[in-house]
Order: structure tokens, then sequence, then C-alpha cells
């Protein structure tokens, strides 16, 4: 996805899947925030928290967003990724992606294209919000948190999305210049689907210009101040999330704002 689009209303994310988690996490030591920080993300509009590491002591992240500070703790059992970029020979069949651009016939060209692995077989359970795209809901399915802006004003900092559509789906074949997939193309401005579109062949075109971003398996060590983390989790009595899975990825435009794997 191109830079700007990491920060993204929550009507989009309401539409977009993104990336699995796997592998381990170990404790690292203990650190303070420096005195200049990106702006934190979007933040608990899921299980979990997404925003800037803002600090990290032993196995307890301070997890920073636009309107709240999360404790968020993590064990051995947790699968910690890392968002890197790659290149278009590196997706292989049977990869789900997430892809943004523009459509026209029948064939998005994306300005960005993430990558996961299948979960359990299948990429309608992938991302690091581990949300199903089922009915194109808000990730993890369910009703959408309260307060959320139905199709009034953006939110501030919110890129405009008129004119860019989504593909996501499973990877039938690559080529120099592109993907074929088996899913669906959809626009932030059609709305959310009252059920579930059917998946079909559709095309995703790919240029120079294309970023291309996967999320590998990676340890504690990634868990480091300044780093964007969206961790899922279910949280105690006082609001501290024991996270089953950490995505960390690098801030876009001094940002953690809402990433779109997408769903980052």
């Amino acid at each position: 996805m191109t830079r700007n689009l990491r920060a993204l209303s929550v009507g989009v994310v309401a539409i977009a899947t993104v990336l699995t988690m796997s592998a381990c996490g170990s404790s690292s030591e203990a650190t303070s925030a420096p005195a200049e920080m990106p702006t934190g993300g979007q933040q608990r509009s899921f299980p979990g928290a997404d925003g800037l590491i803002a600090s990290v002591a032993g196995a307890t992240l301070q997890v920073q967003g636009t309107d709240a500070q999360t404790a968020v703790t993590y064990a051995g059992s947790t699968a910690i990724t890392k968002t890197t970029t790659v290149a278009l020979d590196s997706v292989k069949s049977g990869d789900c992606v997430t892809a943004t651009g523009t459509e026209e016939g029948g064939v998005l060209t994306a300005s960005s294209l993430r990558v996961s692995a299948p979960v359990d077989g299948s990429c309608s359970a992938s991302g690091p919000d581990g949300a199903g795209r089922g009915q194109g809901g808000p990730p993890g399915g369910g009703t959408p948190p309260s307060g959320i802006p139905g199709g009034g004003e953006r939110p501030s900092g919110a890129p405009d999305m008129a004119g860019m559509n989504f593909a996501i789906g499973t990877v039938t074949g690559v080529t120099a210049n592109g993907l074929s997939v088996n899913g669906r193309i959809m626009s932030p401005s059609a709305g959310q689907p009252s059920s579930a579109p059917a998946d079909t062949a559709i095309s995703i075109a790919t240029a120079a210009t294309t970023t291309i971003t996967k999320d590998v398996k990676s340890s504690a060590s990634a868990l480091v101040v300044g780093q964007c983390a969206r961790a899922l989790g279910t949280a105690d009595e006082k609001g501290t999330i024991a996270a089953t899975s950490i995505n960390v990825s690098a801030p876009v435009d001094g940002s953690c704002g809402m990433r779109l794997g997408a769903p980052r």
C-alpha cells in the first residue's frame, strides 16, 4: 500500500483483512521512549491494541494509540511477526493477499500489496487481527464498535479513499507483472455488503512503484521502542492485553495509523 494508506478510516477497515501471525517470543530489555516519537495509531477497535511501542519493560509493552495507552504482555507462546518489504517473485500460489489500488475492466492495478500465509489452510481467517473476511465486516466479525463514523466526515488524518479499490483473496498464479487471485475486488464507496460476496477469478497488476510487504516470523527482539505494534489478545480487569500474537512494523510518515493488509 502506499505510504499514505497506513492511516485508514474505520469504514475502510470494515472491508479489509490482514495477515497471519506465526512465531514465538522471549523477553526483552527495559527501554524508555525517545523524546520525539511517531504518532500513535487507532486503538481498541478490535480485541487487542494497535499503535506505537512507547516503552518495553521485561515482557510488557506500552502501546500508545491516538487516545489511550495500553499495557500488552507477551510470553513464549505469543506469535510475533515483522512486516518487511519483499519482491513480487517471493509471492507464491496459495499465499493470501490484500491489495489497494484502482480498478478498471476487472483488473486492480495495485499501489500496495500485502502478503500472508493461510491460517488453517484458508485465507478467510488470515490477518494480524486474526479476522476473517467472510462478511466484509469489522475485524474479528461481530458488531462494529459504537461511535465509529458511518459515512460522515472522515477521521482526522485519514486519507481520502475516493476512487480507491481493494482486492483480497488467494494467489493462484504469479507473472512478472502481477497476480491471478481467487477473491474479490471491493470499494469503500460501495459501503459494507449485507452478505458475503462470492470469490471469483480476479487479476492484480503490479508495477515498479507497487509496495509489496510480507509478515515474516520474528521474535521478541523486534519489539523495540519506536516501532508500530498490533497486538491481539484478551484484556484483564485492568485492561492489560495478554497477547496471543503481535505484528511489528516501521512507522510510515511518522505514523502508526490503522494498517491495511491488511486489514497492517
